[in-house]
Parts: structure tokens; sequence; C-alpha cells
């Protein structure tokens, strides 16, 4: 392969894996600030506006017993969960606690013996690792984030590189 090749490979490769961040999302027609999450349509699943724009589930099958509130409302998203405003739930830690407002999630952090969840690496580096913040965790690891609210899973979406998939939820932490 000639040079000229391998660079047009190494530029189309990084144009399909780069995007555009967002800043807002609409949604029938009401604008979201990123890291907002609200009541779907359907009423029983749940939005998020994220980096790629306005992301609805349709994991929910609906009835009556699984409504989150009106289409709209606002949701606090905590792993692969949605919270309605008022609802508290221990973290995932097993010590700390949650609460969703109309603000955001609001969580308490305090140090914990077991968190529940991965450990980084001792060494890292190697194929399948996922960088973060200048440690590795493996791939498939599930972790919190840096500022202590959010919640990352170690992702490969194609086939050669892994990156941390973190949730971006408007967190307040309570010490």
């Amino acid at each position: 392969m000639t040079d000229l090749a391998i660079s047009a490979l190494a530029v189309s490769c990084c144009i399909v894996l780069s995007h555009a961040a967002v800043k807002t999302c609409t949604h029938n027609g009401a604008t979201y600030d990123l890291g907002d999450s609200w009541v779907a349509d359907d009423s029983c699943n749940g939005c998020d506006c994220t980096d790629f724009g306005t992301e609805c589930g349709s994991h929910l099958n609906c009835d009556n017993n699984n409504l989150l509130g009106k289409p709209g409302d606002p949701l606090c998203r905590y792993g692969y969960q949605f919270h309605r405003v008022g609802e508290a739930w221990q973290a995932q830690d097993h010590c700390n606690n949650c609460n969703c407002t109309v603000s955001g999630m609001m969580c308490t952090y305090k140090p914990c013996k077991n968190t529940g969840f991965d450990k980084p690496k001792e060494n890292g580096g190697e194929f399948m690792d996922c960088p973060y913040k200048n440690v590795y965790y493996h791939y498939g690891a599930h972790f919190l984030a840096d500022n202590g609210c959010n919640t990352c899973i170690c992702v490969m979406p194609g086939n050669y590189a892994t990156f941390p998939g973190c949730t971006t939820t408007k967190c307040t932490l309570i010490g």
C-alpha cells in the first residue's frame, strides 16, 4: 500500500469516528441541555440529550404500571435506570444515596469500603484496554466517572478501539 493510500485510509477512519458535540437538543419543540433526561412520548421510556443529540429508548412495553410521567417531564438517569423527580435510591456503591430533583441528580459522596465498581488495571495500554483520566480499565468494565456521580462503561463500537461511554447527568454532590 502506498503512503498516499495509507494517509487516505487514516483520514477516512477519523472522519467516520468523529462527531460534533451538541450543547442542546430539541425534541417536540422543547430545548434540553446536554445531560438532561425527560419522559419520552410513550410516557414509559426516557430520552437523553447526549453528545450525539436526542436519544430516546423504547426498551419497555408500556402499560399503566410502568409510566414515568407526562411526555417531557424531567427525569434523572443513574446507570441504565431513569428516576422521577422526588425519587430517592441507593447508589450502586451500596453506601451513598441519590435523589432526583428538577435541577438534576443529587448524591451523597462519602468514602465506601466496597464500591461495587470495577477498579482500574495495575498495568494498562494493552489491546482492548480503555483509557480514562490517565488510568486503564478492562473492556466491559463499569466504573464511576471522575465527578463521583456519573457512571461509565468501557465499550468498543468498532473493531479497533475501546473508549469509555459515560452518562452525562447533571449532578450535585453532597459531602
